[in-house]
């Protein structure tokens, strides 16, 4: 889920969705109000937004464009399981693996 697409109705409401996602559709007075609405009740279902930013070049008279930008999830290290810590018999240390961080860069 990378873009949202916000576009007016003939009677003025703005309707927002992730154009890979089409079905789920959020409506609101203005395009900020159906953008927040669509990023409020998605938010258990998606990786949240870092940033938000309107395409210029995709929008025209009643169609917005928003480019999300999202943290990827990185993969938990496969030698400390993503504690960042490996445990000897006799000693705790940081994992050499990920360097302590718990993930692979």
């Amino acid at each position: 889920m990378n873009r949202i697409i916000a576009e007016r109705d003939t009677g003025g409401l703005w309707t927002a969705w992730f154009d890979e996602l089409p079905d789920e559709v959020q409506v609101g007075r203005s395009q900020g109000e159906a953008v927040r609405r669509l990023l409020y009740r998605t938010r258990d279902r998606r990786i949240p937004a870092k940033d938000i930013w309107i395409d210029p070049a995709a929008c025209r008279d009643g169609h917005l464009e928003f480019v999300v930008v999202t943290e990827e999830k990185k993969d938990p290290c496969p030698d400390c399981n993503g504690s960042g810590q490996y445990i000897g018999l006799t000693v705790i240390e940081s994992c050499q693996t990920c360097q302590g961080s718990g993930v692979m860069s």
